[in-house]
């Protein structure tokens, strides 16, 4: 599996992608977890998958997705997106035309202590 896995910027995407550092860890960790705990390349591959068809989603229209339910993240105009077919959310902030893509979380876990919303789009 690539360790860096960058949006590509096709012709049609009207919004810039920024993968924060933060971002590849955290996918990072997830797909080791696919590959090492359940010994599974196909779900890696599937997560891989449904995120370069989330990149593709976010480029068009950013505003596709809900705003956080979370009360902290809704404050500060977070976004998430669920991933179809699985258990994972993508948390993202639309600044202008630049979305930053935050993390990536299982739905189970509580992410919102684990986004930094002070430094996260400084340069945004």
């Amino acid at each position: 599996m690539p360790k860096n896995h960058y949006p590509k910027q096709g012709r049609n995407m009207h919004y810039k992608l920024i993968v924060t550092d933060e971002m590849e860890k955290l996918l990072n960790k997830h797909i080791e977890y696919l590959l090492n705990k359940f010994k599974s390349k196909q779900a890696a591959s599937h997560l891989l998958d449904s995120l370069e068809s989330l990149y593709n989603h976010l480029g068009t229209n950013p505003f596709l997705y809900r705003k956080s339910q979370d009360p902290v993240l809704y404050n500060f105009h977070y976004r998430e997106a669920k991933l179809t077919g699985l258990d994972y959310i993508v948390i993202y902030k639309i600044k202008n035309t630049t979305v930053y893509i935050l993390g990536i979380f299982n739905c189970l876990e509580n992410y919102s202590g684990k986004i930094d919303t002070a430094n996260n789009t400084k340069n945004g």
